[in-house]
């Protein structure tokens, strides 16, 4: 059973807290804690983006929580499996509907809103805009998402185009975000910015 009521602190095996945008504070902390009780800190967010300094919490958390591989508990954006062979005759019903590239009038669109990024993302697309057509969506871009969503674009909209740039705002070790996995799903290619070796620490 998992609640965010603070009163059942007493009665919980595990604690989680999650980290984001200086929504968590020393002061704030239980006063009381169950030695048998496990404090988990999930994380999700690569370490250029954490402004805060994580020496006032050393030998609070038992667990991690995050993206990372080596965490504690592992819980990336999205992930495959393969298809087991017995279902392989069916695999039209799990697989997203493709529509046929030929009817695809459009190259290739991008959704950046985050514009001060480790990755230089803007960058990226700028340049790739003088070879190819790129419609460059979100705060960054010159046009406007039509739904507060992820995917930005209506499925009529994105079954035009053939590939999206899915680059990551950081390039951080096992960093994939719901851009690459969304952009999956919708049967469109995803254009990604990994590198070969990506950074243990994504400090700047």
């Amino acid at each position: 059973m998992i609640t965010n009521n603070r009163e059942d602190l007493s009665q919980s095996d595990a604690v989680l807290f999650h980290f984001t945008d200086k929504d968590l504070f020393l002061n704030d902390l239980p006063t009381k804690r169950l030695l048998s009780q496990v404090w988990a800190l999930f994380i999700n967010e690569p370490n250029i983006f954490v402004q805060e300094s994580f020496t006032p919490w050393a030998n609070v958390f038992n667990w991690t929580i995050s993206y990372r591989r080596h965490s504690t508990v592992f819980m990336p954006y999205g992930m495959y499996e393969p298809i087991p062979k017995k279902l392989l005759p069916n695999v039209s019903r799990i697989n997203p509907p493709i529509y046929p590239a030929q009817h695809r009038d459009k190259m290739a669109y991008a959704v950046v809103s985050r514009c001060a990024d480790d990755a230089e993302r803007y960058r990226l697309v700028n340049e790739l805009s003088q070879y190819i057509n790129v419609d460059y969506y979100g705060e960054c871009g010159n046009l406007k998402c039509e739904i507060k969503h992820n995917s930005c674009l209506l499925p009529n909209t994105l079954r035009r185009y053939r590939f999206r740039l899915a680059f990551e705002d950081s390039n951080c070790r096992d960093y994939v975000t719901e851009k690459f996995w969304d952009t999956l799903s919708k049967g469109i290619i995803p254009v990604v910015n990994w590198k070969a070796a990506q950074r243990d620490t994504c400090s700047s």
